[in-house]
């Protein structure tokens, strides 16, 4: 018996009993986090390629599975919440939770930092307050601390559990509005989650995210002087919006990733540009660092 067809039969096996046992309400789980796990291909496949008996490969295979599950059960530290559990998971209660922070008309600076576990996260709309926040999820709540340092607001966004838990999360959004008046560095962790800002209406410093298995849009305006922005992910699928009368320089070194960079100019393997990057005033630049994924970066 061929190794591959064995291995292959068992996964699909796998697969769909997985499917079932959520379609009957027996467990849930996440497809996406199941996708965060695309680097054991890379090791199964490896496996394959060893000069070594079928039979011992496939118990090789096991054994690196096994492993891998004790690995999230036991140390989940760079693992998502939520990604499974078993049995009455009190299907439809949603739970909300609503918070605002006021600002000291003297500190013009604020730093949002952003614990995207997994679920929705959506930066869009502005509030006279420092920040507005809402979260809407079917079990857990998350928590907003706000500290000033050296004339600068702090703002921290998390579950209220620890995230290497596995936190019970079926349905799992947060909203966040921002007060357009103060200059803003955004820092996310995302698990496997969604991605959603809309900055055009602020002045923006530095966006940084760090990710699994992200879908990340973000639309960028013409507020700022300059833009850093630094997005490092597993598996994602990322979209950026830039103004055109704004320069802007993409770099990104990954080989297995999709680009869609139309009206930019290719400088060097791993860095484009666009027509104006050398006369315009204001500049928005890009790094991307992933696994496979693809990026699109847009003009508007």
């Amino acid at each position: 018996m061929k190794y591959k067809n064995l291995f292959w039969g068992v996964i699909l096996i796998f697969l769909g009993v997985l499917y079932l046992l959520k379609k009957f309400d027996v467990i849930w789980f996440n497809w996406r986090d199941i996708i965060s796990l695309w680097p054991l291909l890379l090791v199964l496949w490896g496996i394959s390629l060893l000069p070594i008996k079928a039979m011992l490969k496939l118990i090789t295979s096991l054994l690196v599975v096994l492993a891998m599950i004790l690995l999230i059960a036991f140390n989940p530290v760079h693992w998502h919440s939520g990604w499974m559990w078993i049995g009455d998971f009190n299907k439809g209660r949603s739970v909300e939770y609503k918070q605002s922070e006021s600002w000291a008309d003297s500190n013009q600076y604020a730093r949002l930092e952003l614990d995207a576990v997994a679920g929705t996260y959506t930066i869009n709309g502005i509030t006279d307050k420092l920040i507005d926040f809402k979260h809407v999820g079917d079990s857990g709540t998350y928590y907003m601390s706000t500290t000033v340092e050296d004339n600068r607001h702090h703002i921290r966004i998390g579950p209220e559990r620890n995230r290497n838990e596995f936190i019970l999360y079926q349905t799992h959004a947060v909203n966040i509005k921002l007060n357009p008046a103060l200059s803003w560095d955004i820092d996310i962790d995302a698990g496997a989650a969604e991605i959603d800002l809309d900055l055009t209406p602020f002045i923006i410093n530095d966006i940084r995210i760090n990710g699994g298995a992200a879908s990340v849009y973000i639309r960028l305006g013409k507020r700022s002087d300059n833009i850093d922005l630094i997005i490092e992910t597993g598996v994602s699928s990322v979209v950026i919006k830039v103004p055109e009368e704004v320069a802007c320089e993409v770099n990104s070194n990954s080989f297995l990733i999709s680009k869609d960079l139309p009206g930019f100019d290719k400088v060097s393997k791993s860095t484009y540009v666009s027509p104006n990057f050398s006369s315009a005033e204001k500049n928005i630049s890009i790094r991307f660092e992933s696994g496979i994924s693809s990026l699109r970066v847009l003009r508007y």
